[in-house]
């Protein structure tokens, strides 16, 4: 397969994914949400939820989200075809997540890893992802 096709097609099922999660948001009365992670050693993990309501009002389980559905496509490195699924609004936010930092951060949770923030600002149809990478710097000065 042509690697700037698959690029191309990998991009717009991302923002086609993002639509539909975004309509979802609006739909459900989400004005944003501010999500934190954290990974290393291999390992990562989306940590923390706030979700500010129309009203003003907070919340910080995103198993209170609507349990709404939301369609999602994917292409998976042995299919030729993209996957088409219904999830539920919470996860589809976080798949959001998990595949932007993928695409921005190959690795984030490798080693010592990463940590960060994403805010999906619903009334602009944006997301905004802050990565912060730690690293561990050794010097050896022979004399």
């Amino acid at each position: 397969m042509n690697h700037g096709y698959q690029e191309k097609t990998i991009q717009s099922l991302f923002q086609n994914n993002k639509e539909n999660a975004f309509v979802a948001l609006y739909a459900s009365g989400i004005n944003n949400i501010v999500i934190k992670f954290d990974g290393y050693a291999d390992n990562g993990q989306i940590d923390e939820w706030e979700i500010e309501l129309k009203g003003g009002d907070y919340i910080y389980d995103s198993d209170l989200l609507p349990q709404v559905s939301v369609k999602r496509t994917v292409l998976h490195c042995a299919q030729a075809q993209p996957h088409q699924s219904q999830i539920v609004l919470a996860r589809a936010v976080e798949e959001l997540c998990y595949d932007l930092l993928d695409e921005s951060y190959s690795g984030w949770g490798n080693n010592d890893g990463s940590y960060g923030t994403f805010v999906f600002d619903v009334e602009d149809g944006t997301i905004t992802l802050e990565h912060n990478r730690r690293s561990v710097e050794t010097t050896t000065v022979e004399a």
